[in-house]
């Protein structure tokens, strides 16, 4: 019979497994995000793997609950996913590095494997074993088999909550691991201290030591760097131009997750990213001029900011405050405009006034939220537009083909609010992986001398069907289109750091 004092150290460390296991699947992901975004293939990879390795360990676990020596492998199985778990910011670029040259999907799935799946094969294993341990004959037994898998599961929803909601937004991925990681890295190393063995606490003293080491490595040369909600953001000073814009030499530039966001000429402070002026000159040549505007997504702020100059009244609503400080801070975002900390969906339903313009530019690294591009969104924009009010929406530059079908839901769905558009684009105008699409709708018709119009080249909306909050498609069906642009953006990036 189990002491009650052996009991809770194992329920401990039931729940402490089930905790580390959702964070370290919830941080895997953002990890992987800088390297290949957000979209559905990390997230199903992650998932995938997680399932897997869980799978493996409660197999290999209830194996070895009876074997003689099932206490020491328990804890060393604790001690060394905990050990893995807080170096996971550190292999993340191991990760990537040994599946890079693959096809882009096996290497997301490869990162995602030598990422992810070490730790969680062995905190899979450890339920099997403390049920082994905790059971006291059979008449007991599925009761404590129910116990324990409740406890781990109750750490699993806690550390969810608060790496979730919390650490991760406030404190980043480094800190939200380490946090999740100590229980489970206390637990056994006090078993092997109680039993005088002092090699594992020695060798994850160094194994930390050099894993902590590498920490910075790749951020010293940033202006700014921060994990957290959005992902991976950095702010550098380049010397080069992978944006197609001659005039651009010496840019500072905004990247999430990798992906270019907003990048300015440190001579004039102007933007080097053509999709800004492509929306200021076709404002130009809309019946009236907007008074005033509503932004969804700030960025760095310089649409917002050029806008305000233009003499038109900005609202910008930001999900990120992180985003609102570097915008201020490194982008010399306009004083005047007025800033909403808030999600986008959820700022619509709070705001009341009437808005002469609404930009969505909602871009977080490649993917950008469906939830906004629905038709009930759109029902909610059109309440806050004045009467010749225009929405315009930048977003992914493919049109045709597989890659085009998120947009054609987009259109589609436009239409179906009762919207007319008319079509722009900017970078360059054949290559749909390299440009991006300025959408221009509104409630009267949009006049048809647009500079950079491309309308003729409007898919079939035949077998396309409306995104809405019940029967949300577009993201689905952008995942080619997201796929596409992340391994373009990188390969610009290459270039021109190897030109």
């Amino acid at each position: 019979m189990i002491s009650r004092r052996k009991l809770y150290i194992f329920f401990a460390l039931s729940f402490s497994e089930g905790g580390a296991v959702m964070t370290s699947e919830l941080v895997s992901a953002k990890l992987l995000a800088p390297y290949f975004g957000s979209s559905l293939y990390v997230w199903a990879s992650i998932l995938a793997v997680t399932l897997g390795g869980l799978a493996i360990g409660y197999f290999a676990g209830g194996h070895l609950a009876s074997h003689a020596s099932s206490l020491k492998l328990l804890m060393c199985f604790a001690l060394g996913s905990a050990l893995y778990m807080t170096a996971l910011p550190q292999l993340s670029w191991i990760a990537y590095r040994f599946s890079e040259h693959l096809p882009f999907v096996a290497s997301v799935v490869g990162s995602s494997f030598v990422l992810i799946f070490p730790p969680v094969c062995m905190m899979g294993a450890l339920s099997p074993m403390i049920i082994g341990r905790v059971t006291g004959g059979e008449a007991r037994e599925a009761s404590r088999t129910g116990e324990v898998f409740a406890v781990s599961t109750v750490g699993g929803i806690a550390f969810t909550l608060f790496s979730g909601f919390y650490s991760i937004p406030h404190w980043g991925l480094q800190i939200a691991i380490i946090l999740s990681a100590i229980p489970l890295l206390l637990i056994p190393l006090m078993f092997f201290i109680f039993r005088r063995k002092f090699y594992p606490m020695l060798f994850s003293i160094l194994f930390l030591g050099v894993f902590f080491s590498l920490s910075g490595r790749s951020d010293r040369s940033n202006l700014y760097t921060a994990e957290g909600l959005m992902g991976k953001i950095e702010v550098r000073d380049l010397n080069g131009n992978p944006f197609g814009n001659s005039k651009c030499q010496r840019t500072r530039v905004l990247f999430t997750d990798n992906i270019i966001q907003t990048a300015i000429d440190l001579g004039t402070g102007s933007s080097c990213l053509d999709y800004t002026k492509v929306i200021l000159e076709n404002l130009k040549k809309l019946p009236e001029y907007p008074k005033n505007a509503l932004c969804l997504g700030l960025g760095g702020g310089i649409l917002s900011s050029e806008l305000q100059e233009c003499g038109v009244q900005v609202t910008a609503v930001e999900m990120d405050p992180r985003m609102m400080e570097i915008a201020k801070r490194y982008f010399h975002l306009n004083s005047k405009v007025t800033l909403i900390c808030d999600d986008a969906r959820n700022a619509l339903r709070k705001l009341d006034q009437k808005f002469d313009l609404i930009v969505i530019d909602l871009f977080s690294a490649e993917v950008t939220p469906w939830h906004v591009l629905t038709l009930e969104s759109f029902a909610a924009m059109e309440k806050l537009l004045s009467p010749r009010g225009n929405i315009v929406i930048n977003t992914y530059g493919n049109l045709s083909s597989e890659s085009g079908r998120g947009n054609a839901i987009l259109l589609k769905t436009l239409l179906q609010e009762g919207f007319y558009i008319s079509i722009c684009y900017s970078g360059l105008r054949n290559a749909e992986d390299y440009r991006n699409l300025e959408i221009f709708a509104g409630k009267a018709p949009i006049p048809r001398q647009f500079t950079n119009q491309i309308d003729e080249e409007i898919p079939s909306m035949e077998g396309v069907s409306i995104n809405s909050d019940l029967h949300p498609t577009i993201e689905f069906e952008n995942a080619k289109a997201i796929w596409n642009r992340r391994k373009a953006f990188l390969m610009a990036m290459r270039q021109m750091h190897s030109g």
